[in-house]
């Protein structure tokens, strides 16, 4: 059952996925011991949270709902075990639905996994913080011009802070 958070949900994902560390993680390849748990920059988005959670095993982006905002897509997906596309000023991402026990439900779109090809928890953080803002900023498109066709942000180049590159 669907509950969301009222407030922030930062410090719950962290307290969640640091046990999901200690208890389940601890001895599994992907790990990257220079990476920690933690929330970045998670705020209200279309009435529900999102922000990056990073782990020492992946860096994802998701979406927790907010108590009481509407979220019937979402299950009716996660039933279905499909995808869902949300669209951000950048362009549509794919988000699973998942679910876990302290979170509820909640939808996770994979930006890195495994974390290897970060040296420290900082660098991996800045990343996070420049997916944000590259998610939240609107592109810049002059009137006269039209946008170009088949053009693609591939996830490498969007967390390079790279172009869109040519489908």
């Amino acid at each position: 059952m669907l509950a969301g958070f009222v407030d922030n949900p930062a410090s719950r994902l962290e307290q969640v996925f640091n046990d999901i560390y200690r208890q389940r993680m601890q001895d599994v390849p992907v790990v990257n011991p220079a990476i920690r748990v933690e929330a970045v920059g998670f705020d209200e988005w279309e009435g529900h949270w999102l922000g990056v959670l990073i782990t020492p095993w992946f860096m994802n982006l998701l979406v927790v709902p907010k108590q009481g905002a509407p979220w019937p897509e979402f299950d009716t997906a996660k039933r279905k075990g499909e995808e869902i596309a949300l669209s951000f000023p950048q362009g549509a991402y794919n988000f699973s639905a998942r679910e876990e026990e302290g979170i509820g439900s909640y939808l996770s779109c994979s930006l890195a996994s495994p974390v290897h090809e970060w040296n420290n928890h900082l660098e991996l953080r800045k990343t996070a913080q420049d997916v944000l803002r590259l998610l939240r900023t609107l592109p810049v498109v002059q009137v006269d011009e039209e946008p170009a066709k088949g053009c693609n942000l591939s996830r490498r180049n969007f967390l390079r802070g790279g172009d869109a590159v040519s489908a």
